[in-house]
């Protein structure tokens, strides 16, 4: 069928956030959508969308500070952090598998 990894080192900023708590939604809704006999694929669409959102926030935040504008180096570093984060997963193998009901 097929296997979904990470890709390189993983590290907390893709689902936990500073003041906001756990980020966890990504993770349960691709597992639901495979216990519903979704394909792979399709499960991990949501992994998909939320890179999408989060290269926009990055892509956003640098857009605002220029190099001679005061940034603040902890809130960038954990947007490209959870940037990079979220790119990084992978199927190997069919990404039409389904779980066996």
């Amino acid at each position: 069928m097929a296997v979904v990894g990470h890709v390189e080192r993983a590290w907390g900023y893709s689902f936990f956030w500073p003041g906001a708590g756990e980020q966890t939604a990504v993770f349960e809704s691709a597992l639901l959508r495979l216990l519903k006999g979704a394909p792979v694929g399709w499960a991990l669409e949501y992994f998909n969308q939320r890179y999408g959102e989060l290269a926009a926030d990055l892509t956003s935040y640098l857009d605002r500070h220029t190099l001679e504008a005061a940034t603040a180096p902890a809130e960038l570093v954990g947007l490209w952090t959870a940037n990079n984060d979220a790119r990084n997963y992978v199927i190997i193998g069919d990404p039409a598998g389904r779980l066996r009901q």
